[in-house]
């Protein structure tokens, strides 16, 4: 059986960020990181992208584009 997945979303003052992802690792998020090692915290640039689609196939197609290596 598949273990279900929950996305957490939050916003904390930056000063806090240490703090949170330390407890967040110490409560055993597992992780298989595409940059860097398990166990090591990564520091790197990112940016976040949020898109809506409209219908499961178009998700679907947004999904499979996302997996292919030139959009890694």
């Amino acid at each position: 059986m598949a273990t279900a997945k929950f996305r957490l979303v939050f916003f904390a003052p930056v000063s806090a960020l240490e703090g949170c992802k330390a407890a967040i690792f110490a409560a055993g998020d597992a992780a298989n990181p595409h940059i860097g090692s398990v166990g090591k915290l990564e520091h790197t640039e990112e940016a976040r992208l949020e898109v809506i689609c409209f219908g499961e196939d178009v998700a679907r197609k947004v999904v499979k584009a996302l997996k292919m290596p030139q959009a890694r």
